[in-house]
């Protein structure tokens, strides 16, 4: 059974990886622990992504999206969009959400 990655665009999952540009670009931005791709892609043994200017981290049924965006500027707005996009992208069973507040969109959802 192949895992979400291959369920995209019909691209094969080394398509959607972050590139050494976007992890640089990244790494530039760092202010949480959850921008360094090289701490969490071991940690969550998942593959990082960006989708705009939001880290987000998936692997087989599974999502997690980093809410501080890289600029520095939150916006509930925007961060609800990434997360929207996120879900319709990869369909995943289960979403973890790392955040400076939890998007009203997914209070109802939520688990401790």
């Amino acid at each position: 059974m192949g895992s979400n990655w291959d369920k995209i665009d019909g691209k094969s999952q080394n398509q959607h990886m972050i590139t050494p540009a976007e992890e640089a670009y990244a790494l530039k931005r760092v202010y949480v622990p959850e921008h360094v791709v090289s701490l969490m892609g071991p940690l969550s043994k998942g593959e990082a992504f960006l989708t705009e200017d939001h880290l987000s981290f998936a692997r087989d049924n599974w999502l997690i999206v980093v809410g501080y965006p890289l600029d520095d500027k939150f916006s509930e707005d925007r961060c609800e969009k990434i997360i929207r996009l996120n879900l319709e992208r990869f369909r995943p069973e289960y979403l973890w959400f790392i955040g400076p507040r939890i998007p009203a969109s997914l209070l109802d959802s939520c688990k401790e």
